[in-house]
């Protein structure tokens, strides 16, 4: 079984200067994979049924946490009431869907402090940011060395097991999923800045255990929260990297839709359509003076969260996320052979 197979295609029209440290005037298709990567995210190897048999050593590294602070972001922690996450940060932006059953609280007014909070029952379950706005164990944070942070919580997990199926993990060094004090903590990790830390996810040990098979609660109401979390992850990661923010758009969101539609039902993963049509082409389409165009696409990620933790970590893919192009549109659609497909869509328009 193969999947995740994200690829970045860039689009240079009018010698535009889109894209720093590239040549234009020419079309670049970025393959960072390879043709045929790993399944999900190059997070799953392989599925082990039988789990009388320890094929693979576990460990949870033990932590004297007597003295040891939360780990908070925003001044939230697992736990907390949902009271009290809107009397610190307000009321959320949105509420989001999410794979686990639970419900994303979405913080995006200020993306210097991007954050979503998991609530389920009233309580705080889960917390995802890429913004420096946390303190853990140890004052690791964003730009804190990988080897440091295994000082702390040890090796990574090696599998995650939920009933009688084990899922082996395979991080390729750019995240650490560690078990500690019964929350599943994934530190993700920037390989163009010394495999630093650039974002962290917590989920309740249970709940994580407790996902439905490896996908969870894949539906068109989850596909729709993944694509505006697309939209804010990447404009968050873009503001910290000092670029302006993305603008969104129905055309560009309508294209992407499209693609990543046609490439589930079609059965075919490329930046061309069964038509041969670049996404370049897809865009003029639409009627409007597009002067340039980059596009990412995956396939097999499980969230919006590791979609775009592995779009950053890949040179085509990042140099996207981070171009000078103007407006962007995302498209997620679950269906097809790998089960969910992303596309992002970004372009310009003439003055």
């Amino acid at each position: 079984m193969k999947n995740d197979w994200p690829t970045a295609y860039i689009n240079k029209a009018n010698q535009l200067n889109l894209l720093k440290n590239i040549s234009i005037n020419r079309d670049i298709e970025f393959v960072t994979r390879g043709e045929m990567a790993e399944l999900a995210y190059k997070t799953v190897l392989s599925i082990a049924q039988d789990t009388t048999t320890d094929v693979i050593s576990n460990s949870e590294k033990e932590i004297n946490s007597a003295n040891a602070v939360k780990h908070v972001i925003r001044g939230i922690t697992t736990g907390d009431l949902e009271t009290e996450v809107v009397s610190k940060l307000g009321e959320p932006v949105r509420i989001d869907e999410s794979k686990y059953g639970f419900k994303w609280y979405i913080y995006n007014q200020n993306y210097a402090n991007y954050l979503q909070v998991g609530i389920e029952n009233k309580k705080v379950v889960a917390l995802y940011t890429n913004a420096d706005n946390w303190e853990f164990l140890n004052d690791i944070k964003i730009g804190t060395a990988k080897d440091v942070v295994e000082s702390v919580y040890g090796k990574p997990l090696s599998y995650i097991q939920r009933g009688n199926t084990r899922y082996r993990i395979d991080h390729r060094g750019e995240f650490g999923m560690f078990l500690y004090e019964k929350k599943h903590i994934t530190i993700f990790y920037d390989v163009y800045n010394n495999s630093t830390v650039t974002a962290v996810k917590i989920v309740d040990e249970e709940l994580e255990q407790n996902l439905v098979g490896f996908y969870g609660n894949m539906g068109r109401t989850v596909e729709k929260s993944f694509e505006k979390q697309i939209f804010d992850l990447t404009n968050s990661s873009r503001y910290r990297f000092g670029k302006p923010i993305l603008k969104r758009t129905d055309e560009g969101a309508e294209v992407a839709k499209l693609h990543s539609k046609d490439m589930a039902i079609s059965n075919f993963f490329s930046h061309k359509n069964l038509d041969g049509e670049s996404p370049h082409e897809r865009l003029i389409e639409q009627g409007r003076n597009i002067i340039a165009s980059a596009e990412n696409i995956a396939a097999g990620q499980t969230s919006a969260i590791y979609a775009h933790e592995a779009w950053m970590n890949s040179k085509g893919h990042r140099e996207a996320v981070l171009s000078n192009l103007d407006y962007l549109g995302v498209g997620v659609y679950v269906g097809g052979q790998f089960r969910i497909y992303y596309t992002q869509m970004f372009y310009s328009l003439s003055n």
